[in-house]
């Protein structure tokens, strides 16, 4: 797989590597900035390929920057500021990642910060919820050959609870009604790997 050689993706591929360098992703010990690249890939593969889609090249390369960026607030000590490098883009692909960051001051049990996320998840852009579930995905798809144990006893359940959050939408109109039909189709196969 590749990403687009277009400039928004570019500086966003840069500033992902920049912020998540010496990072390692947990049970593999591989570059952490390696999930994000592949969430972005598997999002820009799906979204180029759509026939008859109502998605102009400008949303197809804020969700692929923002599925590069999207556990950069959450994860690494990345100032907000340092998202002008996307240029007119920013507060667009901001927001997304906005969205998808878990609220870190939250504190008490897994179960009740998981719900919280959900919770807020509900009311995010589709956007987000469509990158959110292609990261799911990637995570999933991670357990079940490096933790099946954590999978099987919370991750599966947390990511079933996600995916009825995800499935919360409001009125679609013009582009919003392509990435909802895209996430119906990645609830299925998501709930499908969770059954294998």
């Amino acid at each position: 797989m590749s990403l687009p050689d277009n400039k928004l993706v570019i500086a966003a591929l840069k500033l992902a590597e920049k912020v998540h360098k010496g990072q390692k992703r947990m049970y593999t010990e591989e570059a952490y900035v390696n999930h994000p690249i592949r969430v972005a890939e598997l999002l820009w593969n799906i979204l180029r390929n759509i026939e008859d889609s109502n998605l102009s090249d400008k949303i197809i390369y804020r969700l692929v920057a923002a599925a590069l960026l999207h556990d950069t607030v959450e994860d690494t000590s990345i100032k907000l500021e340092e998202f002008e490098v996307l240029e007119e883009e920013a507060e667009a692909v901001l927001s997304l990642v906005l969205w998808l960051t878990n609220d870190k001051s939250l504190k008490g049990k897994r179960k009740w910060r998981k719900f919280a996320m959900f919770e807020r998840l509900k009311n995010a852009p589709i956007e987000a919820k469509l990158i959110k579930l292609v990261d799911r995905y990637d995570n999933v798809e991670d357990f079940k050959l490096y933790n099946p144990d954590f999978l099987n006893n919370i991750y599966a359940g947390e990511t079933e609870k996600l995916i009825d959050a995800c499935g919360h939408c409001n009125k679609l109109f013009g582009h919003e009604t392509t990435c909802f039909y895209i996430m119906l189709e990645f609830k299925a196969i998501i709930e499908k790997l969770l059954e294998e």
